[in-house]
Order: structure tokens, then sequence, then C-alpha cells
């Protein structure tokens, strides 16, 4: 109620409070927990955060922190940001600075306040400025995190630097167990807000799972192959179907590592599979027993990935076609389906020794389906060439601004198709098979690979060759046909004139000139 202040000659103040109470008695007070309180009350935000950062790094380095960047923050932020966040703040800024990043993640639950609501709080901090708050938020939402609120903090200086903090709750209402799950959490944000990367609600899995984004990453590609497949459920259902049966979410994972780890030599995929066909008994709705027993068989009918090769371009998954649940007939004897951030596609082979171009599709939704009626096309024109017919197509997963760009982005991504084709293809040294490094096979050797043009890929085929002959690719020169060193079937006709010729043979052998003599043409749908 009343205080006074005394001033003594040198440094040090007093101030006296007087305490007046209506009614009732004095509380008992302990002498060591008032003095504690008010040495609290009294430190200024400075010293406060030298304190809380001599918990973590040197007292000197602690000052040194507290000294660099202290005054660098607008005058609101000392009085709105809890001071355990701000040291943490400061750690990151300072980490920023001395590096070549221009962003970083940083994620840290605040400590108890009285009165105020304990939220976690993740922060983006960037050197040039902020981004836009949609981009942000839908990264948090999809790991199933509630934003409560965001503070913006754009420092004094150095220009440019800015704090984009969230403070939000988990999918149970409190703040996220940290030990638990803060690493994974600032590892998919990093990919997302730093890296540019892919980001959707199967992202909660990360949360309420604990799987790691590059885990989440693998559920991911199955989802979208079985919809090129057949898409029979959205991609909503599915995600929501996952997140509702996190431990089988994780076990499908489990299982998929035990099947392709090159190094898990003794694990037992078999025990992860009858593991999860147990707990597919209990899930009582048809349609998710579907979904998540489908996912199943889409691993058990895989046979090679590069997901474990190091330094991969994209994810490359070889799977037995007849074994895919759903595929439409005729079955491939096996198919690739790649997919990278830049780009996505399929190819399909119609037996050990098969050939066929690869197109650059734009049915972005079906380009399966269009690749599929393609290769039955080509078992039958490939008959008197090679045993049957193969084909491929990929698709763009952005579209670039300009043409110039797009034939670019074009080759740019047929590389990564390509790429991804030879990651999980054997080659031949000394006439022995060489499998690829870091890929477990879960079948027979398989090294005959060849692409040919097709539409949007006339130009590319010196393109497939040389990666071939970067590799060590057995073929060298011969994978792809056409090019600088071969024929190009397109400008020579060679299609054309071959039926011309067939038909001058057959006219021959009735005694017939197609030159000079009336005929009529019935034409049919297929080649055979």
């Amino acid at each position: 109620i009343e205080y006074h202040l005394a001033l003594g000659d040198t440094d040090p103040a007093q101030i006296h409070f007087t305490v007046w109470f209506e009614s009732g008695t004095i509380p008992e007070v302990g002498y060591r927990d008032l003095e504690r309180e008010v040495h609290e009350l009294t430190r200024s935000w400075p010293e406060q955060l030298v304190a809380e950062l001599s918990a973590v790094v040197a007292p000197e380095d602690a000052a040194r922190l507290v000294s660099d960047w202290a005054s660098r923050f607008p005058e609101y932020y000392a009085t709105s940001v809890v001071v355990n966040v701000a040291a943490a703040d400061i750690r990151r800024l300072d980490a920023l600075a001395a590096g070549d990043r221009e962003s970083t993640v940083g994620i840290q639950n605040e400590d108890p306040v009285e009165g105020q609501e304990r939220l976690t709080r993740i922060a983006l901090y960037r050197k040039y400025g902020k981004l836009p708050l949609s981009q942000l938020v839908s990264a948090l939402e999809n790991l199933g995190l509630t934003v409560v609120e965001e503070m913006p903090t754009r420092m004094e200086w150095p220009a440019g630097y800015f704090i984009h903090d969230f403070g939000v709750l988990g999918p149970d209402g409190v703040p996220l167990d940290l030990e638990a799950i803060g690493p994974l959490v600032e590892e998919a944000l990093e990919a997302v807000w730093v890296d540019g990367g892919e980001t959707d609600d199967l992202d909660r899995l990360i949360v309420v799972a604990g799987l790691r984004r590059d885990q989440v990453e693998i559920l991911r590609a199955y989802r979208t192959y079985w919809r090129r497949v057949a898409p029979v459920f959205t991609v909503g259902y599915v995600n929501d179907t996952l997140v509702q049966y996190p431990e089988i979410a994780a076990d499908l994972v489990r299982y998929f590592e035990q099947r392709f780890d090159p190094d898990r030599e003794d694990a037992d995929p078999g025990s992860a599979a009858a593991a999860i066909s147990g707990r597919l008994d209990d899930v009582p709705s048809i349609e998710q027993d579907r979904i998540l027993r489908t996912l199943l068989r889409l691993i058990e009918a895989t046979l090679r990935t590069n997901w474990f090769v190091p330094d991969r371009t994209c994810l490359a998954l070889k799977l037995r076609s007849e074994a895919v649940p759903d595929a439409p007939r005729p079955h491939p004897m096996a198919e690739i389906f790649v997919l990278s951030p830049e780009v996505e596609g399929i190819h399909l082979r119609g037996g050990m020794v098969a050939r066929g171009g690869i197109r650059w599709s734009t049915r972005r939704e079906d380009y399966r389906t269009e690749v599929l009626d393609l290769m039955k096309a080509q078992v039958t024109k490939n008959a008197v060439i090679v045993p049957t017919g193969a084909k491929g197509g990929f698709v763009l997963r952005t579209q670039p601004a300009g043409p110039e760009e797009l034939r670019a982005e074009v080759e740019r991504c047929y590389r990564i198709f390509i790429g991804g084709l030879l990651d999980v293809t054997d080659s031949l040294a000394g006439g022995s098979v060489v499998r690829p490094e870091r890929v477990r096979a879960h079948d027979g050797d398989d090294p005959y690979l060849v692409v040919a043009a097709d539409k949007g890929t006339a130009a590319f085929s010196d393109v497939a060759n040389a990666i071939a002959l970067g590799r060590g690719f057995w073929l060298g020169d011969a994978f792809a046909s056409g090019g600088s060193s071969g024929y190009d079937h397109k400008v020579l006709g060679i299609t054309a004139r071959g039926a011309w010729t067939s038909l001058e043979r057959h006219f021959l052998e009735v005694g017939l000139d197609p030159a000079s003599d009336t005929f009529t043409v019935v034409g049919i749908g297929d080649m055979s």
C-alpha cells in the first residue's frame, strides 16, 4: 500500500514497503522464499537472461550472448516472452548469424507462469524477412498441432532478421513431450519450412506414432502409388486411417525396413507381417481394414527399393505387378514406381527382356493407365524384335512458368526418373550379375533394361546413355536407342517404311501391285 525510497550517498538504494491487512491474520511467509522472489523481481532482463543462459553455456559465453543480442530486440519483446524462450531465441539467432544457413527452426516448452496457459513455442528464425503465415501454419496443422498464437519479432538489427514464433498445443491439448518427439518435430519443420519439402496431414504420424519424417515418406509413397493403380479411397481418408491406428502405421514402416534395410541381416520380416495381421483383426471398419491390409500387401509385393542408397535423388520401388492389390489387367511382369518432389513416374515391363519408350506425360493423375495401354500395344509391336514390350512415363510435379524453363525441367525430371530406374536394376561385369549397392533384392537376377525415345523425350537418348555410361551400366550407349550414335526412327520413318515393306511383300504373295492395283483395306486396333 505504501512504500518509501531512500537513496544512499553511493549506488545502493533501499525501498521500504508497508503492507496493510484490513482483517484476518498476517500469513506466514518464509524469509528465504520471500528473499528469492524479491531477488527475481529486482533483476533486470539482461541479468535474467545471463542467469538462464549460464545453465547451458559457460558464464562468460552467457554474458557475451546477452551483450551481443539483448539490445537488438524491440521493447515489447522483454515483457512478452518467457525468459527461457528468450534465452533459446538468442542462442538460435547467434548460431544462425555465425553460419551459412538462411533460416533455422527451434522448439521449446515455456516455463510455467502463474495465470498464463503453458504452450510449446516453435520458432522459425530467418535472416531475410518473413514468410507468408499460410505457408507456415499449414505445416504446423499438418502435424496435428493447434496454433494458439503467433508472435512475430523483427530484430532492430541486423536488418532483415525475423522470428516467426508460434505458441502451439499437441493433439491432446497440452504442450508436447519434447523429450520424446521434440527432435522429430523440429526435423520435420526444418524440412518443410527451410528446405521446401512436401507436407500433408499424414505428418500427424510424427507426433502420434513417433515416426521420423523420412519414415512417414515411405507410407506417403505407397499411398501415392496405390492411387495411381486404383484410386479407391481419398487421400484424406487414407491419412485419417493411418493416424487412427498409429501402432499399425509404425509396424508397416518397421516391416518395410526389415525387408529392405541391408544392415538388418538378422531381421525377420515375417514376424513383423504377422504382428500387423494380428492388429488388423481388431480394426472394426471394413474400409479401414482394406486400406491397412492393402498397404501391407504393397510392401509384400515390393521386390527392391533404393531407399537405403546414399545420395539418391528419388525413391524407387520395384514391384511384382500381379501381387499389387486392385491392379488392372493385363499385369506386367514387374514395374518400377519413381517418386521425388520434382517428378513421379512408372515403368512397366512385360517380361525379362522387354523394350519400350519413356514418355513425358501430362496426365498427372492417371498416367499409369496411359502407360499400361501403351505397354499393351508395345508388347504386340515388339513380337518380332524382342520377346515382349515395356513402356514408361513420368509427370512433372511442378509447372515452370515459361517454355525454356519447361524444357529444362522436363530434361531434369527425365534424368531423375532414369536414375531411379537404374538404382534398382542389376548390371553385368565380366559375365556376372552385379547387384546395385545397398539394394536388397527379393527377386532373381534382372540386368536387362533398355529405354527408347517417345513423346517429349525424342532428344534425350544421349542423356540416358550418358547416365548409363557414367554409372558403368553394362549396356553403355546401347541403353537408349537413337541418339547421336544410333538411328532416329521418328526422323527416318522406320516404322512406317517397315509397314509398307511388309505390305509390299504381302501383295507380292497374292499377285497384286499396291502401286497400281485397286484394293480395299480393313483396319483393326491390333497389330498382332
